[in-house]
């Protein structure tokens, strides 16, 4: 009885202890960012790049030629790093020796901190130019005349790829999660587009709110107008589902073939039913290790899909990733997924 009594007190402390560990790790990052807040930033663009090697060299405006290490970057970045790309970066000492020493370039690897210079190589970050559109999506719909659906359009310089957002249920296209996930996928040279599912009248009915085959009939329309679109019509397409809005971002995939990835953030892909074996799409399942009732739905979600599948379950998180660091590690993920699957 005493075990019985003491076990319900264990999650409680656990999470507290979590959250305790988060903010201490936020509070480092800040202060490691504070420290290097004097170092001197310098611009340039990369002059060559060797992918397999793991290394390039960036020019500057005065003629100089600067050596940097894939370790510089994020993978993200690294990845879509190219030629004329613009850079900002430090000279910091790295591992053997100060940024743009002009030693010989040794590609052999070493462990990844997150834009920390490596092998003498400078922390860096590669600056793109992102445009934004407000866009209206025509909907032809069965339930009434057509109308637009207003929708928020951002395509980095150049884009590598297009993610389709489907926002969960009482949430839109002005939902701050998944604004600031765009803005990491971003990174990737990856553009995005968030719109509104239902108009203001529709969103008040909760019938319309969990139909799902109704919301994919939506983010379909959404996919048709891109793929018309002369700015994105090349770009090859993703989808990102939160809530309710992760099974209409499958449904879709199982519909149409273009759909080259999905990810859902504490989704329920489940109410997707048995058109989960028609997603061949590579999947990632995103879960908070706290959502547990969600968590047990995407682990049976996920042997019923048919392709490329991945669960990724953070731990300390909740439904809606409010804990410090977990939203930021979901939206990690959901670009590194997308990187990988849009532009293998």
């Amino acid at each position: 009885m005493q075990a019985a009594a003491f076990l319900p007190r264990i999650a409680p402390l656990r999470d507290a202890f979590l959250a305790a560990q988060r903010r201490l790790e936020d509070h480092v990052r800040r202060m490691r960012g504070a420290e290097k807040a004097h170092a001197p930033r310098a611009q340039g663009r990369i002059a060559q790049i060797f992918p397999l090697q793991g290394y390039g060299f960036i020019e500057t405006p005065d003629g100089r030629e600067v050596y940097f290490h894939r370790n510089s970057l994020s993978d993200l970045e690294f990845k879509a790093a190219d030629v004329g790309s613009t850079v900002f970066f430090g000279a910091e000492e790295g591992g053997e020796g100060p940024a743009g020493g002009g030693r010989a370039p040794d590609p052999s690897p070493c462990p990844r901190l997150a834009r920390r210079g490596c092998r003498g190589g400078p922390i860096m970050t590669v600056s793109h130019a992102v445009e934004s559109f407000d866009v209206a999506i025509p909907i032809n719909g069965s339930r009434a005349a057509a109308f637009t659906l207003p929708g928020r359009l951002c395509l980095p310089a150049p884009p590598t790829g297009l993610v389709l957002f489907a926002h969960g249920s009482g949430s839109s296209r002005l939902s701050p999660r998944n604004a600031f996930v765009a803005e990491v996928i971003h990174e990737a040279w990856i553009g995005t587009l968030l719109f509104d599912l239902l108009t203001e009248q529709e969103a008040t009915d909760r019938v319309n709110v969990f139909d799902v085959p109704f919301l994919s009939e939506r983010l379909l329309a959404a996919i048709r107008f891109v793929t018309e679109l002369e700015q994105t019509r090349h770009l090859p397409l993703g989808l990102f589902g939160a809530s309710t809005g992760a099974a209409a971002a499958l449904l879709a995939a199982a519909r149409d073939p273009r759909v080259a990835a999905v990810v859902s953030r504490g989704g329920r892909p489940d109410l997707a039913g048995r058109r989960l074996a028609a997603v061949h799409a590579p999947t990632l399942l995103i879960v908070g290790g706290d959502d547990t009732q969600v968590l047990t739905l995407n682990q049976q979600a996920l042997g019923e899909l048919a392709g490329v599948k991945r669960l990724a379950v953070i731990p300390g998180a909740t439904h809606l990733f409010e804990e410090p660091g977990t939203l930021e590690e979901a939206a990690q993920l959901a670009a590194e997924w997308f990187a990988r699957h849009l532009h293998p």
